[in-house]
């Protein structure tokens, strides 16, 4: 006997996830279906959530009103995984070398356009973190670390005990019938990531994919709770492990890790201290990077059960809790979407791709 749900979701990453809880939170029924690639963005991210544009030093988009959604956001999904806590407070600090960045930041400072975002004057890095030079530090608030790998993995497991998840490739061919697998749906929901290069429905949309590279690496005489960025972050993970990333290539050799890219990790953590690292992992995963820098988000202009959440970004630890509610929210009770997320931005292209064939 066939399965009926009103949702497919097609894929398992943090956006997947995310809007697989919030069917959940309001009792709509859902299956998803991920074959469990390996180098998707999600499965290889840092999890940092920075809410400050470092470079202009301004508060990114809707960034406050992220966080304030956030808090309960992953409290409740906690809870639904056996009371586990998965959003850490973690202190982030930008080192500040040159002295056109330091006047800049003192200048961001005293006119109060930063308060509540960043602390009010700088420090200095610690013995224990073996500095390099005399860096300035200054302070981002509200920052936060998700544990995304022990999540995903966890929400992985919670859906299979439910009978919620089908571990196969998608084919785009069984949406004409609406039947994939032994699962009768009504409405499919796009949460592919990269996936989208092969998407016959959406892959009109402007975006790039870029690759981007990580190291694990443990170290016994570096010390430090706090979050650090320079060129690259440095991540702590505790138990003497920490994180450094991410590069962004817009071209590379095959989806492994790269030498090329381990060499620039390196050198960046060089920069900032004269501390040992062993090297204990090195990631590579790919992005879908949207043109203008904001999230897909949507129904298909001529296939009105078909729906895209993808696009999130290297913020979408920060900004994808909330969109997967307004896109539900958009489908079950026909709440416009914002028109920065709304894939209809895009409508003139889906005009020229159904002219095309």
């Amino acid at each position: 006997m066939r399965k009926k749900v009103e949702y497919l979701i097609v894929g398992q990453g943090l956006a997947g996830t995310f809007l697989a809880f919030q069917l959940l939170s309001r009792n709509i029924s859902f299956a998803v279906v991920d074959n469990s690639r390996p180098n998707t963005a999600s499965k290889v991210a840092a999890g940092l959530i920075n809410p400050v544009a470092l470079r202009r030093l301004i508060p990114s988009w809707r960034a406050q009103e992220f966080l304030n959604y956030n808090i309960d956001f992953y409290t409740q999904l906690g809870a639904v995984l056996g009371g586990k806590k998965y959003h850490h407070k973690i202190a982030f600090k930008k080192l500040i070398e040159s002295k056109d960045e330091r006047l800049f930041w003192e200048k961001k400072m005293a006119s109060g356009e930063v308060d509540g975002w960043v602390e009010p004057s700088f420090s200095i890095m610690t013995k224990s973190m073996r500095p390099k030079k005399d860096f300035k530090l200054g302070a981002v608030k509200q920052c936060y670390w998700l544990n995304v790998k022990q999540l995903l993995e966890d929400f992985c497991v919670f859906l299979k005990a439910n009978g919620l998840l089908l571990d196969e490739k998608f084919e785009y061919a069984s949406i004409d019938e609406k039947v994939f697998s032994d699962v009768k749906f009504k409405k499919v929901v796009f949460c592919e990531g990269i996936g989208i290069k092969n998407n016959p429905y959406f892959n009109y949309l402007p975006y790039r994919i870029n690759k981007g590279e990580l190291l694990t690496v443990t170290s016994m005489n570096y010390r430090s709770e706090c979050a650090m960025k320079k060129k690259m972050f440095v991540l702590p993970l505790g138990n003497n492990r920490y994180k450094i990333g991410a590069t962004y290539a817009w071209e590379w050799e095959d989806e492994k890790p790269e030498e090329k890219s381990k060499s620039l990790l390196k050198d960046s953590l060089k920069e900032i201290t004269q501390a040992e690292f062993d090297i204990e992992n090195h990631e590579a995963g790919f992005r879908p990077a949207v043109k203008d820098r904001r999230p897909l988000i949507g129904a298909h202009p001529e296939h009105k059960d078909l729906f895209l959440f993808n696009g999130m970004g290297s913020r979408g630890c920060l900004i994808a809790p909330k969109l997967a509610k307004e896109l539900v929210d958009h489908i079950e009770n026909r709440t416009p979407l914002t028109p920065e997320t709304d894939i209809r931005r895009y409508e003139k292209l889906s005009k020229i791709q159904s002219l095309k064939q």
